[in-house]
């Protein structure tokens, strides 16, 4: 291959991509990308509603037909962080918001307080990470996260909070497609939900309030040589983990769909993880749900990796799913 990346995604989208990376998001502080969202979502002449703190979403409000069915296309904003648990005379202990991942005995982070962001370094412990000095302002309850070091190359991103900033770039190059948002007999919905990976407190109040009749979740998974499931291989389609389960029905008529349309796809079992799909046939709605991931390697990770090509599978992907409702 020899595009660049900006010839892949865009180069005003590689802007884009990167300024979601640089958001400072864990559970239940997802602010910064929330306000991305809404700017990009209001400049591309979509309402936009928030739900508290819990989700918000973002309609075209000129096409909007109580006869057509719903079709809802979701990400969650946050990635996986560290909680400040105890400040003590040497130091500040932090536990873990959802699962993180690295190697390193001691690791520089961001953390974000009311004064501002400061990088400490902290050191592994047991049960938690201690930092070294007690950095200034810090309270109980302030966030740390990773560092956001971006590296392109081109077929290739590699940086922290790909789970799932990539999905919510995908919501953005949605939103700017016009014709798409304004598609004929059905109503699209864009929605972006908190804490998936910490509790999923978002995902119920947005299927309460939008009640959906079709569901696309976006979010990260994981290449796996066992599966076969590689980068640059398509998006894939969950089979069957803790949050959803398709019938060998549904997945012939997916692979049926996309094999027509030329569109890349791969398949994923993983019984012992999941996405905040679970969410919308808990809260009693008869919606399909399909999520349909990236796959990147070393998942919560400083340095996941994902192909910018994948990007645009998924997007055509969603499309046409939205389209069929397949």
């Amino acid at each position: 291959m020899n595009k660049k990346n900006s010839d892949i995604i865009g180069e005003g989208n590689v802007n884009t991509l990167k300024q979601l990376i640089k958001a400072h998001s864990t559970p239940m502080d997802e602010g910064e990308v929330r306000e991305i969202l809404k700017k990009i979502w209001s400049d591309n002449g979509l309402e936009t509603t928030e739900l508290g703190q819990y989700a918000i979403f973002a309609e075209s409000p000129d096409r909007w037909n109580a006869d057509n069915p719903t079709v809802l296309i979701c990400a969650h904003m946050d990635s996986p962080g560290y909680i400040v648990e105890s400040i003590g005379k040497d130091g500040i202990t932090l536990v873990t918001l959802g699962g993180v991942a690295f190697e390193e005995d001691s690791i520089d982070l961001i953390l974000k307080t009311n004064s501002g962001k400061q990088t400490i370094t902290v050191t592994k412990l047991e049960d938690g990470y201690v930092s070294i000095g007690i950095p200034s302002g810090v309270q109980v309850g302030d966030r740390a996260c990773f560092i956001p070091e971006i590296n392109m190359t081109e077929e290739f991103i590699t940086a922290p909070f790909l789970d799932n900033r990539i999905g919510c770039f995908l919501l953005t190059l949605l939103a700017e497609n016009s014709e798409f948002m304004q598609s004929e007999g059905v109503n699209i919905v864009l929605g972006a939900t908190a804490a998936e990976e910490m509790g999923a407190f978002g995902a119920p109040v947005l299927a309460e309030q939008i009640q959906p009749d079709y569901v696309i979740v976006l979010d990260a998974t994981y290449a796996s040589e066992k599966q076969g499931i590689t980068l640059g291989g398509g998006g894939v389609l969950t089979l069957s983990d803790n949050s959803v389960i398709l019938s060998p029905e549904d997945r012939n008529n997916f692979a049926e769909l996309f094999d027509k349309s030329g569109i890349p796809y791969q398949f994923e079992v993983y019984n012992y993880s999941g996405t905040d799909a679970k969410s919308f046939p808990a809260a009693g709605l008869l919606a399909p749900v399909r999520a349909l991931l990236i796959p990147t390697e070393n998942n919560h990770h400083y340095n996941e990796k994902a192909a910018l090509l994948d990007i645009l599978h998924i997007l055509n992907g969603v499309k046409l799913l939205a389209e069929t409702r397949v």
